[in-house]
């Protein structure tokens, strides 16, 4: 079992991160009285949804069982998704804004039979893409 973890964009947490610390500090500095119950509150609504991105953040990650042929794709909490392998018809790159589990622009799209598609970001391409085309070497690389 080989485990690949997703490439980071870094530049897309820092914009992540500045918006979480503006959406905390524009209401404290346009009403800097707020009582307790409201700054608590406040926090809440950002230290959630905050630690929500950090679990996804660093549980982002493909795996390749070599025994069972699966391709499993974990992200955070929210996504946790076998593939099998020999069923993978082919890889292309790609640079969608779609929501996946993938931490940087620099994607790949995996065709998985004829309607299923899954959108990810190895930290190594091509080692990625060879270990799969090794395991099914019916895969197309576009």
């Amino acid at each position: 079992m080989t485990i690949y973890r997703s490439k980071i964009d870094h530049w897309i947490w820092i914009f992540i991160l500045i918006s979480i610390l503006a959406c905390l500090f524009t209401p404290i500095i346009k009403e800097p009285n707020l009582n307790t119950t409201a700054l608590l509150m406040l926090i809440l609504s950002i230290v959630i949804p905050a630690l929500v991105i950090i679990n996804i953040y660093t549980n982002t990650y493909y795996t390749i069982d070599d025994e069972k042929l699966t391709l499993r794709v974990k992200s955070g909490f929210l996504v946790d998704s076998k593939y099998d392998i020999n069923k993978i018809t082919k890889i292309r790159n790609t640079r969608t804004w779609l929501s996946s589990p993938a931490l940087s622009m620099d994607r790949i799209e995996i065709s998985v039979g004829r309607y299923n598609k899954v959108v990810i970001s190895p930290q190594n391409k091509a080692q990625f893409i060879s270990h799969l085309t090794s395991l099914n070497p019916n895969i197309t690389i576009l």
